[in-house]
């Protein structure tokens, strides 16, 4: 379909089909010359850009129009009524090998130019709403479904936790799933750990990583005592290692030149998490690794057999 509307609210959703269409019509070889992104362009630009002849050399090229402010706001003079007409007969003569896709947060159908785009029966409109406070259910579906697309399970019962428990904001929902994975890679999702992982005032996954990568040392501390309301320092240990555990695994193989695949396999790790431990941690030395693994085992010792206070060992940790 040459024009394509996506507008709405929901940020996520629509970012997540914009990217679906230019995976299926931008050559990444070409896309220099095959793919361009009018941001809040003016009328004259996106005339340009209708009537431009294709680049693509048998294949497709992708105009994305964001924000288009005659999409929300009218029209205030004749000329650029003649232009919007003369914008409305290129889209409707759009050759096949050019896809132009509309993408806009705002759109008021009760305007002359929007209400003719989205009532075109040549065009594919696609409306993105927000999900209401009250749509849990939809949430937790979203969360089945996402965490499906990533090749992991997450078990109904804890996805309808995490839906309560965070809201219907499906990027928040998403980033929640992301970092459940990363943290418990290797088995399904239950309710247990999605009890222990995700009360939205955590920062946990966070505070891991820049623990790991050495950074913002003092807001580490911060944040430590934000998530010493909610937690044990047990339980925090106990979070840590299964986290540290898998991306030093991941890190260790890698050093020793296994490849990622290879890594997956002999973790029980999904790829994508192999992946992302690697972009995440590559310049983290093997040395740094082996420090930090046998301080959390000691300090975590500590605490247990009561030669440390939790918070202190965990503040001990961070410093390191």
């Amino acid at each position: 379909m040459p024009v394509l509307v996506y507008y709405g609210e929901e940020d996520y959703l629509l970012e997540q089909a914009v990217l679906d269409v230019r995976e299926k019509t931008v050559n990444p070889a070409m896309a220099s010359l095959t793919h361009r992104v009018l941001k809040q362009p003016s009328l004259a630009a996106v005339l340009e850009a209708a009537g431009s002849v294709s680049l693509a050399l048998g294949g497709n090229t992708l105009i994305e129009v964001r924000d288009f402010p005659f999409l929300h706001q009218a029209s205030k003079d004749s000329a650029t009524d003649a232009q919007l007409e003369e914008l409305k007969s290129l889209l409707e003569q759009m050759a096949p090998t050019k896809t132009f896709l509309w993408v806009s947060a705002k759109l008021d159908s009760r305007l002359k130019f929007p209400k003719w785009l989205t009532k075109n029966p040549q065009f594919h409109i696609q409306k993105f709403e927000p999900l209401s406070f009250w749509q849990v259910d939809k949430a937790a579906q979203f969360v089945l479904q996402y965490a499906k697309t990533r090749g992991y399970v997450i078990q109904p019962d804890a996805a309808e936790y995490l839906a309560q428990s965070v809201g219907c904001d499906l990027r928040q929902l998403s980033n929640e799933v992301e970092k459940l994975t990363l943290f418990i890679p290797d088995r399904p999702i239950a309710m247990a750990d999605v009890k222990a992982m995700t009360p939205q005032s955590d920062n946990l996954f966070t505070l891991a990583r820049r623990w790991i990568l050495q950074e913002a040392a003092p807001q580490n501390y911060a944040d430590l005592g934000e998530i010493l309301l909610n937690k044990h320092p047990v339980e925090i240990f106990a979070l840590l290692q299964t986290y540290f555990n898998n991306i030093f695994r991941v890190l260790y193989l890698n050093r020793t030149g296994a490849s990622a695949s290879e890594i997956a396999q002999r973790t029980a790790q999904k790829p994508f998490t192999i992946q992302k431990h690697l972009q995440d941690y590559s310049r983290v030395s093997l040395d740094r690794l082996k420090t930090l693994k046998k301080l959390l085992v000691e300090l975590e010792w500590k605490t247990k057999t009561g030669q440390l206070q939790g918070p202190l060992a965990l503040e001990i940790l961070l410093g390191s």
